[in-house]
């Protein structure tokens, strides 16, 4: 089986190259990287290993990466070698050397944000109340426009419409 996975991998390779670059042609990106249990051949068992993430959102393209597992800045380095732009990440130490580069700025995400001040309550307690009211403000914004857009939808009528177009594929 491992065969036939290698196989087809290997064809697909110019898709998914092509994927990446088109992921990383864009102005903007988010990078994450997430646990994945990979198995370890030596050991026998399962071990947690990371997978790598590039999305361009205003595109909706998502691109993942894997590198032997890792969650090295060299592995951030190598994904992201040659990208012009800003990054959103979750603010991981590995993209920190990034910033150095002349074309690159590296950006936080607001639930790191919101941790960051959670965390600062002990700390300063106004400022840090003050700051999670803002984001919680935000993440309300937020919310209210999801559900408008879906009100919108619904009263639009193009659920039925889908669900005719689905129905007589």
């Amino acid at each position: 089986m491992n065969d036939w996975y290698a196989a087809t991998c290997e064809r697909l390779k110019l898709l998914y190259d092509t994927l990446v670059r088109e992921v990383l042609s864009r102005d903007y990106i988010q990078v994450d990287e997430s646990t994945l249990s990979v198995i370890d051949n030596e050991k026998h068992r399962a071990v947690k290993g990371y997978m790598w993430c590039t999305r361009a959102m205003t595109e909706q393209l998502v691109a993942f990466h894997y590198d032997m597992g890792s969650r090295s800045h060299e592995t951030a380095c190598k994904l992201l070698r040659g990208y012009r732009g800003t990054i959103q990440t979750d603010g991981y130490g590995a993209y920190d050397q990034l910033e150095s580069g002349p074309h690159i700025q590296v950006i936080g995400c607001r639930a790191y944000a919101r941790r960051k001040w959670s965390d600062a309550l002990d700390k300063d307690k106004r400022t840090a109340s003050e700051a999670l009211t803002y984001i919680n403000k935000l993440y309300h914004t937020e919310n209210e426009a999801k559900e408008s857009a879906i009100r919108r939808i619904a009263a639009s009528g193009r659920p039925s419409v889908i669900r005719f177009l689905y129905c007589h594929a």
